[in-house]
């Protein structure tokens, strides 16, 4: 999810679509086609263009649409370019980070592209990519990785088959089985200090005025490759760095244009900062929120910008179901915080009160109705059931080579749109076995752990509503509503443990609907 607000207009872009909330008026969704490619899930872009009529890029990845505020939501032609992150800088263009989305198995690695485009750019050709200074690397003053541990690509680049790092470079696109490219994250945020962007493939951090141009400076942090997550904002004396690892570990820095370390924070009392997201500054202070998975659980933060002391923190929204993003209009302007499902107004009360509330999205459309051209099909939401218990009866595979799932399954229910794939449990906490990748019907797309579980989303899988009806006995009616889910995970170390896959139908309160396959897994040495 990421999120965009002027203070009285809030965009939310999602696997869902695009939202609108304006201050006394309905909120509407305009449904966005197009799904992410790439290794890391792609990160969503929301880059506003232009207020009045509202234009913006929105999409992920390879598939980022020009869309634009009419009578209704109109989409235009795709980026010609798989873009990563960027921001608008509401003259009609856009800083973006942008890269191939095909990536050369052999010869040099393709890095990544600083760029001003026009938002209705058609191609690249002479463009000028906005040349990023030498980086000061910083001195790590401790947190998160232990002393003598901390992660510095240049110094763990000693292994033959490992290409070195270019620490010059935001990202690098790595290629995929399908040729696709696939880049560790990068973010970008725009205030009324300037642009800052944050590459997790090197750790670089570039420093830009607000409306484009040569960087102002370049810093380097440590970072820990297909694992860490950077957020950047600017300041009046340098840009707040907010380093994630995993979503677990976290620390916030204030650091000066010449690497010098002005604050930087790792608990939050004796806790240990868990999963922080984007910091927001405003004024004097900055707000971060905490995803939790601590004592304090999930905590949005207001810290001092001289020291970074914690001067007040607020119970959280909620928890974090995805990506993590924040927004802020100028000056004192409410913050729109994105939990990756859900959104949430930050606003001041009396006396500096800090309160949470939730955005309420809007309510789904209505399915259209089906033709009754064969027999009675079931209204409702979506009820998946497994079509049989599936075989094996447990699952087992040695290690080092790939175990093949087929799990069918069935609704019961009506019909829905969108299907959420779950894979958890002690075995895969255990780290016996890797997911790669997941297939339905002809989608496929990769899969990746975060935290506890692997989790993909294919908001545009149509589930088909179950039958209410069978025919005579030994000539049952076909399901129209079966379906088979085919899971790859390769066999990572010898153990036991048990290992779940469910099946969640998008849009439904709490999961409702969903279905759970739960086996022994074995994997042998």
């Amino acid at each position: 999810m990421r999120v965009w607000t002027d203070g009285t207009t809030h965009l939310v872009v999602s696997a869902r679509g695009l939202d609108i909330h304006r201050a006394g008026q309905t909120t509407a969704r305009r449904e966005l086609q197009g799904s992410p490619s790439g290794g890391w899930p792609s990160r969503h872009v929301l880059a506003v263009t232009s207020r009045e009529p509202l234009r913006a890029w929105v999409g992920q990845g390879a598939a980022v649409r020009r869309v634009a505020q009419g009578e209704e939501w109109q989409v235009g032609r795709p980026v010609p370019a798989y873009v990563l992150d960027a921001v608008g800088l509401s003259d009609g263009r856009v800083l973006a980070c942008i890269g191939p989305a095909r990536a050369p198995e052999e010869g040099p690695p393709r890095r990544a592209r600083l760029m001003v485009l026009d938002e209705e750019v058609q191609d690249l050709d002479g463009v000028e990519e906005i040349a990023i200074p030498a980086a000061t690397r910083i001195r790590w003053p401790g947190g998160i990785w232990a002393e003598g541990e901390v992660p510095w690509p240049e110094e763990e680049d000693d292994e033959e088959d490992d290409e070195p790092t270019l620490l010059d470079a935001l990202a690098v696109a790595c290629p995929l089985r399908d040729g696709a490219a696939s880049y560790d994250p990068v973010t970008c945020t725009l205030n009324e200090h300037g642009v800052a962007l944050a590459g997790a493939y090197a750790g670089l951090v570039v420093a830009l005025p607000a409306g484009g141009g040569s960087p102002d400076f370049a810093l380097r942090v440590p970072t820990q490759r297909d694992n860490t997550e950077i957020h950047a904002a600017r300041t009046p004396a340098g840009v707040v760095v907010v380093i994630c690892v995993e979503r677990q570990e976290s620390a916030i820095l204030h650091l000066a244009p010449d690497g010098r370390v002005l604050a930087h924070r790792d608990k939050a009392g004796k806790d240990t900062l868990i999963g922080l997201g984007p910091p927001v500054v405003q004024g004097d202070r900055v707000l971060v929120y905490e995803a939790g998975g601590g004592v304090g659980g999930e905590r949005l933060h207001e810290l001092s910008l001289a020291d970074l002391k914690i001067t007040k923190s607020v119970e959280g929204a909620g928890k974090q179901r995805g990506e993590l993003s924040v927004a802020s209009g100028a000056g004192g302007a409410p913050v729109v915080l994105g939990l990756g499902e859900t959104a949430s107004i930050v606003e001041r009360g009396g006396r500096g009160r800090v309160m949470i509330k939730a955005l309420e999205p809007p309510p789904p459309p209505p399915p259209k109705p089906l033709p009754r051209t064969g027999p009675a099909r079931a209204a409702g939401p979506p009820s998946l059931a497994l079509a049989g218990p599936g075989e094996p009866r447990t699952w087992v595979v040695p290690a080092g080579e790939t175990l093949r799932l087929k799990i069918p399954f069935t609704n019961h229910g009506g019909p829905g749109k969108g299907l959420a794939i779950e894979v958890s449990g002690p075995g895969l906490m255990a780290g016996l076995v890797k997911p790669e990748r997941a297939t339905v019907g002809e989608v496929e797309m990769p899969l990746e752990v975060r935290g506890s579980m692997a989790r993909l989303e294919l908001p545009d899988f149509a589930i088909l509503p179950g039958l209410l009806e069978r025919g005579p006995k030994n000539s049952p009616l076909p399901d129209p509503a079966a379906q088979q889910l085919r899971l790859e995970l390769l066999g990572a170390k010898a153990g036991t443990g048990v290992l779940t896959v469910r099946l969640i139908p998008l849009g439904t309160p709490a999961g409702r609907g969903s279905v759970l396959q739960g086996k022994s897994l074995t994997v042998t040495g």
